[in-house]
């Protein structure tokens, strides 16, 4: 045999050694409590839509139109406007309006295209929508409610962008690559996230909360050492309906407090909740005024969706 010909055949079998290696180093045909494990995230994946919640900058508070909520109404008695300086002077202007537009949330949904029970892994689309203000969601979430649409029609009324992910085990996490392909997202841009999965310990029928947490983000532009961390917890429209209802309880309960600023919030939430163009925003009030004080802390529990 020529030194040629040896090293060509040295080369072939090294390189069928690396591509017969095995996926993470272990045979999963054998592991029925992996595969019944990956079934599980699958059809959560499919059922589930994902919250990312975060504070800003206070938004103006705007009212959809009732015909076409693709539009809003807005005019100076619905925008915050100068409640800090009839606050300086102790009186309260009832007719101002704050509206929890600080508190934004962003959705994610996953659509699983095929699964891989061999290799563990689950790939498909994702569809991300713009980060929202509390006032527009509770105004979308209500007006949901009333028609009956379900969790496909309260996503699906929102702005958002497309792109694919894939999960796959890697030693003793599941690992998410998620790509955001529309502009003006990069598709070398690509996201890391874990997948991390709770119970609620003290309710007798615990549903399984998942956390998708972003603990390093990737770049192909910008300031590489720019460290990034998100958390998208999973959720429906039942729990966002919970997780603002609390909310709202957690500030019109002080409408008689003593103290003026925590008395002048709860008034203009109120007021904004009760005007008559927030359609059907009392599926969301009138239950914060009946909630029981049991409930004062929101986001204690893994559901609804912290």
């Amino acid at each position: 045999m020529t030194r040629t010909n040896y090293f060509f055949r040295l080369l072939f079998l090294l390189v069928l050694l690396k591509v017969c290696k095995p996926v993470s180093g272990q045979d999963n045909n054998d592991n029925p409590v992996m595969r019944e494990r990956l079934r599980s995230i699958c059809n959560s994946l499919d059922t589930l839509f994902f919250v990312n919640r975060f504070e800003s900058v206070e938004s103006p508070c705007l009212f959809m139109d009732s015909a076409d909520d693709h539009y809003a109404i807005v005019n100076r008695k619905s925008i915050n406007s100068n409640y800090r300086t009839k606050l300086l002077n102790d009186v309260i202007d009832t007719s101002g309006v704050k509206c929890l537009s600080n508190n934004y949330a962003k959705y994610l949904r996953f659509r699983a295209d095929s699964t891989n029970e061999e290799q563990l892994t689950i790939t498909g689309s994702i569809e991300i929508t713009y980060g929202y203000p509390a006032s527009g969601v509770m105004q979308y979430l209500c007006r949901n409610r009333a028609e009956g649409v379900g969790d496909t029609g309260f996503f699906n009324r929102l702005l958002r962008n497309h792109g694919w992910f894939k999960l796959y085990p890697d030693k003793d996490k599941y690992v998410l690559a998620l790509v955001v392909q529309d502009r003006p997202y990069d598709p070398m841009d690509t996201a890391y996230a874990f997948l991390e999965i709770t119970e609620d310990y003290f309710r007798s029928d615990p549903h399984p909360s998942y956390h998708f947490i972003f603990d390093r983000i990737s770049l192909a532009k910008g300031d590489k050492n720019n460290q990034l961390s998100l958390r998208f917890t999973s959720t429906n429209t039942r729990n966002e309906m919970i997780y603002y209802t609390v909310m709202v309880h957690n500030i019109v309960k002080d409408l008689s407090s003593p103290d003026r600023k925590k008395q002048a919030y709860a008034l203009w939430l109120r007021n904004y909740l009760t005007n008559s163009a927030c359609i059907h925003c009392d599926l969301i009030y009138e239950p914060a005024l009946r909630m029981n004080e049991a409930f004062r802390l929101p986001n204690t529990r893994p559901q609804p969706a912290h």
